[in-house]
């Protein structure tokens, strides 16, 4: 089952993703395109995992909460994440897009919530 990139990227709800403390900043578009890259070429998991994400997206709100960074502040059960991540929120559920920088390009190498 394939998804919908349009209605993906008209599900979030803010749209600016500016945020403050963060290594860079992102939006919408461009989440989905790292996702779509990584549901493309990503290892195994995180292909698996990335179309997960998208079909949830894809039916859900969601909202950008933190550019790339490492670190933050927590929630939940969990501490700080030391590890570089994006914040997403989809259906009030916590995800973190885990990156590196390969080549000056951004690629997901592990999605966690």
């Amino acid at each position: 089952m394939q998804y919908n990139k349009a209605t993906v990227i008209r599900n979030c709800k803010n749209v600016s993703g500016r945020y403050q403390g963060v290594d860079f900043n992102i939006n919408a578009r461009h989440v989905v395109g790292l996702l779509d890259t990584a549901v493309k070429i990503g290892q195994k998991g995180t292909q698996r995992d990335a179309k997960a994400l998208l079909r949830i997206m894809e039916n859900k709100e969601w909202q950008v909460r933190a550019g790339g960074h490492s670190g933050g502040i927590g929630g939940g059960v969990h501490g700080a994440d030391p590890n570089p991540h994006i914040t997403l929120r989809v259906d009030n559920k916590g995800y973190h897009l885990r990156y590196k920088v390969v080549d000056k390009s951004i690629k997901l190498v592990e999605i966690t919530s």
